[in-house]
């Protein structure tokens, strides 16, 4: 049985729709259109939720944000995600655009967005101060660390404060900051969790495709100790939000892509079945924290916001996603085998 992918994408030239630059004129249409009227949204009811960001300097995409807090019996984290697929809506024009691109491509000195800048910086991004639509997971954790409970839900965000992962340790260390206690209390979470998955004989490189696609000058592997403090912490929190995510797919049954890297494999990939994620030494994994930034969960969003919370039908069949996961996967081996050509250019011309 074919699925609708392969009508959205056939007669194109992929390598040309991959790495683009200028937006099709139907997906700039639909931005100024979401620009004039804001996103509609659709949800019946949202929790209100507050919590703080972790990003580069320079990052103007912001679609995570977290928090923790502590109670008598366990610990609780959130992890909300920016509501992408409340304002792009499925096999609209925006949609079929970053299902052509797949990922956005990140530079030293540039980005290709997967979505206009307009919305990924603007709209849809977890900026400051702002109240924006958010999917939110919380996950609660025993006293041992382990996962206890989790459910995902649809809310109203507000960011109350965007560190970067330079500013971070001076509130962290400050006992007269504001978030000092739930900074601390973050590291402690992501320390205990990080021991655990060590048990477990996690691999403790995270999945390079995790937060962002960076090409040749990749941005810094953060390593001195000032850093090492909130990459823990939003590294562990990431990963506990997408183990929840694949969990609850997993346990209901649902069409979702998942995320997949067997032992005779360099890199991992995507699939509509789940299995082994043996870098991370898990069995149920997914990609749900980036979806500004990864076409992937797009469709973990929407699985879960509409068979899961809104109990509507399936948002796809499975043959639809096992056509998804095949093209993002190509996709990414597109990305790395042109850029490599573009690379070895520039250094032969210096």
């Amino acid at each position: 049985m074919q699925s609708k992918i392969l009508d959205h994408i056939a007669g194109e030239n992929h390598h040309h729709w991959i790495i683009r630059i200028d937006y099709s004129p139907y997906a700039l249409n639909q931005t100024r259109l979401i620009e004039r009227n804001w996103i509609n949204d659709e949800s019946a009811k949202r929790h209100y939720e507050e919590g703080i960001s972790i990003d580069w300097v320079d990052s103007l995409d912001l679609d995570d944000a977290i928090w923790a807090e502590k109670t008598s019996n366990w610990y609780s984290v959130w992890v909300h995600i920016s509501d992408v697929t409340e304002a792009i809506k499925i096999y609209s024009p925006l949609d079929i655009e970053a299902l052509k691109r797949t990922t956005s491509i990140y530079r030293w000195e540039w980005v290709i967005n997967m979505v206009p800048p307009f919305l990924s910086q603007n709209i849809l991004s977890l900026n400051q101060d702002w109240e924006k639509l958010t999917m939110t997971m919380q996950i609660d954790l025993d006293n041992e660390w382990w996962i206890l409970n989790y459910q995902v839900y649809e809310s109203k965000f507000k960011n109350k404060k965007r560190y970067n992962y330079e500013d971070f340790v001076d509130d962290y260390i400050n006992p007269e900051s504001e978030n000092h206690s739930t900074l601390q209390l973050m590291y402690e979470i992501a320390r205990k969790r990080r021991f655990n998955r060590k048990q477990e004989w996690a691999n403790m490189d995270y999945d390079e495709s995790d937060r962002h696609l960076h090409i040749w000058e990749k941005t810094e592997k953060v390593h001195s100790s000032k850093k090492a403090i909130p990459t823990t912490i939003i590294e562990e929190f990431m990963i506990l939000a997408n183990i929840a995510s694949a969990m609850i797919c997993v346990q209901n049954k649902y069409n979702s892509i998942f995320r997949l890297h067997n032992v005779f494999s360099e890199k991992a990939y995507y699939n509509n079945s789940v299995w082994l994620h043996a870098w991370l030494a898990l069995w149920k994994y997914t990609h749900f924290t980036s979806p500004i930034r990864r076409y992937a969960d797009i469709i973990v969003h929407r699985v879960l916001k509409i068979a899961h919370l809104r109990w509507e039908d399936f948002p796809y069949s499975i043959w639809e996603i096992w056509d998804i996961a095949k093209y993002i996967n190509f996709s990414r081996t597109v990305i790395d085998i042109l850029w490599k050509d573009v690379d070895n250019e520039l250094r032969w011309k210096k």
